[in-house]
């Protein structure tokens, strides 16, 4: 068994050193690209219980692994006899032959993995294939002779095989569903709020994208009340989730960029409080959590969320050895490896199906009360991968410079639209839409430097390179590429919730989300916010103010992910030195010094109608002013405003009242006069 348990290790060791190579590439030593202090480490107990639970885990799958494939070996062998040095000739064939099964069923699985093995070489197809029939042949003589001994042992075997039997009882009882009967709910409706990361409104097919490459959600919004012209105030996850959940601008939740301290973000002006308080259950499901740490403090009574904070960027972006991806997925893999489970930030190892089991069994837990359940899939985030590697092949849109990624965004909004189906469906069968609100949205959009996307100079309307207004790829990056903060919003009732099914022009915010939903549940409204809400509109009694103008801002990308193929290894490398690791919980969090430096270099612009106005800091610090119709895809600088038919003067004035707290970031020569 020695040498058994010697190859395990063995085994073990080489997915060991490929995560060596990828921590010191992403982590630091001998020329990595970001330096943790092991004191940084160390100090927080959350990630030290996380890397210790991992590595038993590890240890002890790859040591379990030998002893399975020693007794499945002795049986056969000790039947054959031989010298000593022939029994173990032929173990270390047999355990060379099983982790080649091993690594063929991983690489089936998990094609996208570095431990996988590409099947695309013929001559490989063969050498695998008459080594997996020799192994067939081998297990089967290993079976046959088993057998024969069984009849011989019977009492010894029936104890392990009862043994076994109660084990797996036992698990499947453990990770069966519990869902208890749902009695009546005096009429208050449930509140599902469904979230797709990055779908842009333009590539719906209701709003004229040839592919249907989301049949789910656009059979579901054929019964909606649409908003064709909604945006998000900040086109990241974690703060237009955050405006959603609010009411409130960015500027006055303080969710100006992704992983801001806690204390610095007015969660508790969440309307998930309110509705618990009233009764309601409160469940917020998301499969990636990197950068939007949305948990309990905002309300919700059920969080559930890959890993927050350091452990899931380290160890699931670290774990890529087959044994412990098998596990990923199972019901196990949930409590052993939860920074892998479900997440797609560990894109290699991510089944969307695991996640929404999950989800489901979540959802099924309790049925007593009113659900308030906010849901956002992930998929369509960059880098748009996830385990599988057949892809889809949309061949009329591969124009942008960028064909390779948008050809994955597409492939992954597809993918995503097929667990919305799922969810729907679920939701169906188990009753809960009798008497439902269901609000689709989505985050922000995405730029692919596609050429509808792209912006002329007004004063020569000729379309050339020289004319053209710098693009940059993803999203909240540019105030006035409205590709990046355009977004779906849409209602629909079921049951006795009424909505009436119609396609609205006039521009709304993910700021009216709250008191919409508030309104609607609940027949409250909420105080000194920036939304207004919806709820006349969606039932037809009245329209939404044609007028009203919004503020937009920036995020914080470092340089490697405004390029065209960004590198993982470089946006770390750039990004970590704004971040602390709280030893408290073990998340990270943007350190407080560098607030200022973010804040002058963020872009603020508003919005009203087709019109936006954006003030662009520079890289010496001057700001520079952009005027820009979004239906005509045309712009103008400052020195040509008087040239545009715009309401120039009200949007200036509007910006700098908005932002009248950060004058220091605002042009004074625009904003002094106002």
């Amino acid at each position: 068994m020695r040498v058994f348990l010697i190859l395990s290790a063995g085994l073990g060791f080489i997915p060991i050193v490929i995560a060596g190579f990828k921590a010191n590439l992403l982590f630091g030593g001998f020329g990595g690209k970001v330096s943790i202090p092991a004191e940084t480490l160390f100090n927080s107990s959350s990630v030290v219980i996380s890397i210790i639970i991992y590595l038993i885990v590890y240890i002890t799958s790859h040591f379990l692994f030998g002893i399975v494939i020693w007794f499945l070996y002795l049986l056969p062998a000790r039947r054959l006899g031989g010298e000593r040095n022939i029994f173990i000739l032929r173990g270390v064939v047999v355990f060379i032959s099983c982790n080649w099964w091993l690594i063929l069923f991983h690489s089936s699985l998990y094609p996208n993995s570095l431990m996988a093995v590409s099947n695309d070489s013929s001559l490989l197809k063969w050498a695998l294939l008459a080594l997996s029939t020799g192994m067939t042949a081998l297990l089967g003589f290993a079976l046959v002779v088993s057998l024969n001994h069984l009849r011989l042992n019977r009492r010894k075997w029936a104890g392990s095989l009862l043994f076994v039997g109660l084990s797996l009882g036992t698990l499947a009882a453990f990770a069966g569903n519990r869902a208890h009967p749902r009695p009546g709910r005096n009429g208050t409706p449930d509140v599902i709020v469904i979230g797709i990361d990055s779908l842009r409104p333009d590539h719906l097919q209701r709003f004229g994208f040839a592919e249907n490459i989301t049949p789910n959600l656009n059979e579901l919004l054929n019964e909606s009340a649409i908003f064709a012209n909604a945006s998000t105030p900040l086109a990241r996850t974690f703060p237009s989730w955050v405006s959603l959940l609010t009411g409130l601008e960015p500027l006055r939740h303080g969710g100006r960029f992704n992983l801001m301290p806690q204390e610095m973000v007015a969660g508790d002006r969440s309307i998930a409080h309110v509705l618990r308080k009233r009764g309601y259950r409160t469940i917020y499901a998301t499969d990636e959590s990197r950068f939007s740490n949305i948990d309990g403090k905002y309300g919700f009574d059920e969080v559930l969320a890959p890993t927050y904070g350091l452990s899931d960027f380290l160890l699931g972006s670290l774990n890529d050895a087959p044994l412990t991806n098998l596990l990923v997925n199972s019901p196990l893999g949930r409590y052993l490896l939860p920074f892998s489970h479900g997440n797609r930030a560990a894109y290699t190892t991510y089944w969307p199906e695991t996640f929404d089991a999950d989800l489901q069994q979540v959802i099924d837990a309790e049925n007593t009360r009113p659900i308030f359940l906010a849901v956002h899939y992930c998929l369509p985030h960059w880098p748009y991968k996830w385990s599988e590697k057949d892809r889809i092949s949309f061949p009329g849109y591969a124009t942008t410079s960028m064909a390779a990624d948008y050809q994955l965004y597409l492939n992954s909004l597809h993918r995503a639209d097929r667990q919305l189906g799922v969810l729907m469906r679920h939701l169906q069968e188990k009753g809960r839409l009798e008497n439902t609100l269901v609000v689709f949205i989505s985050d922000h959009g995405e730029s692919f430097l596609l050429d509808k996307d792209k912006l002329y100079s007004a004063e020569n309307t000729a379309k050339g390179s020289s004319n053209l207004f710098p693009q940059l790829p993803g999203h909240a990056v540019s105030v006035v590429d409205s590709s990046q903060y355009n977004v779906v919003l849409a209602f629909r009732g079921y049951g006795h919730s009424k909505v009436v099914a119609d396609t609205l022009a006039t521009p709304v915010s993910l700021l009216d989300v709250a008191p919409t939903i508030l309104q609607y549940a609940l027949g409250e409204s909420l105080e000194n916010i920036d939304g207004l809400s919806m709820v006349d509109v969606i039932r037809g009694k009245s329209s939404p103010p044609a007028d009203r103008i919004f503020a937009r801002e920036t995020g914080f990308s470092v340089p490697a992910l405004l390029e065209v193929s960004p590198d993982v290894a470089d946006a770390v490398h750039q990004g970590a030195v704004y971040y602390n690791l709280n030893s408290l919980n073990g998340r990270l969090e943007l350190k407080h010094e560098f607030l200022n430096k973010l804040l002058r270099y963020k872009q603020r612009g508003v919005v009203m109608g087709r019109w936006v106005l954006g003030f662009m800091p520079g890289k010496e610090g001057e700001v520079s002013a952009y005027l820009v119709d979004s239906e005509a895809k045309r712009y103008w600088p400052e020195s040509e405003f008087a040239q545009a038919n715009a309401p120039t003067e009200l949007l200036i004035r509007e910006l700098c009242q908005h932002y009248e707290n950060e004058a220091e970031y605002l042009p004074q020569r625009l904003c002094a006069i106002q």
